[in-house]
């Protein structure tokens, strides 16, 4: 399989503003194979890699900058170490460890709980692809919440009063959204803390959101910060599509099959007579 990716957008502003962040990858293998297997598979997902040789050099780079993806090879006695070295910086959902061995006994059962994909050798490229592509999604999910789109529409909104059945509805004007929240604009204010729902149509769409929130923060000059607490799953997908649509520098990935790459179902049944 071949694949095509752009890189992950890092954390976006109110302004709607962007900073083009990559994807990488902290690599421990001492297999000069296995290492080209993995670099090749990575290269196809533009995520730059740094292949260490030792434990040693893992333990170095994680304590000099942070990675999207770790992959270890526990045939390595160091490995072990390095992913707890990983694994105590606090956790972060965006971040991912892939380990892999010749055998499945080679990882220990504490260290089971902090691999989210476990593959054994010999590693091949439709396999490797198929995890990279997991794994990206799982990066971009947590860098998308952050990526805001600028707006400039209007839409409806009401505060949750409770014990009261009259909605107290305003239109405001959204100035940004993220799968997370909304930056609106206000002539009647409203205050910190109060619940609202939101119903706004997507751009160049019909789709319609229906959100709950909080308000998080808000200014005198009627700027608030909405932060999504209740949405419909069919509708949050909606908007998360929307959202990668208009990302610039999100992950956008086309698998198709090589021709030249001989799968093992489908080598095994052609060797069935």
């Amino acid at each position: 399989m071949f694949a095509s990716a752009g890189p992950i957008a890092k954390a976006g502003k109110r302004n709607g503003t962007m900073e083009s962040a990559s994807t990488t990858a902290l690599i421990l293998c001492s297999e000069q194979e296995c290492s080209s297997v993995l670099e090749q598979a990575l290269a196809q997902f533009k995520i730059t890699p740094q292949t260490c040789l030792t434990g040693w050099a893992v333990q170095k780079a994680l304590k000099e900058k942070d990675f999207d993806i770790l992959m270890l090879d526990f045939d390595d006695a160091e490995a072990g170490a390095a992913l707890d070295l990983w694994s105590s910086r606090g956790p972060n959902s965006s971040k991912v460890v892939i380990a892999f061995a010749r055998h499945t006994h080679a990882m220990k059962q504490e260290h089971r709980r902090y691999a989210h994909f476990y593959l054994q050798k010999p590693l091949t490229q439709w396999l490797l692809v198929k995890t990279l592509k997991v794994a990206c999604g799982v990066v971009l999910k947590k860098r998308r919440a952050t990526f805001r789109c600028t707006l400039n529409m209007k839409a409806q909104i009401s505060v949750v009063v409770p014990g009261s059945t009259k909605p107290n509805q305003h239109t405001i004007t959204m100035v940004d959204v993220s799968s997370g929240g909304s930056c609106v604009r206000s002539d009647s204010g409203l205050s910190r803390g109060v619940v609202v729902n939101m119903s706004f149509r997507l751009p160049e769409t019909d789709d319609l959101i229906q959100a709950t929130g909080k308000v998080v923060w808000s200014e005198r000059t009627g700027l608030t910060g909405v932060q999504f607490t209740s949405i419909p799953n069919k509708q949050l997908h909606q908007l998360g599509a929307w959202l990668d649509e208009r990302d610039p520098n999100a992950i956008k990935v086309t698998l198709v099959d090589n021709p030249n790459e001989v799968r093992e179902d489908k080598q095994r049944h052609s060797l069935r007579y």
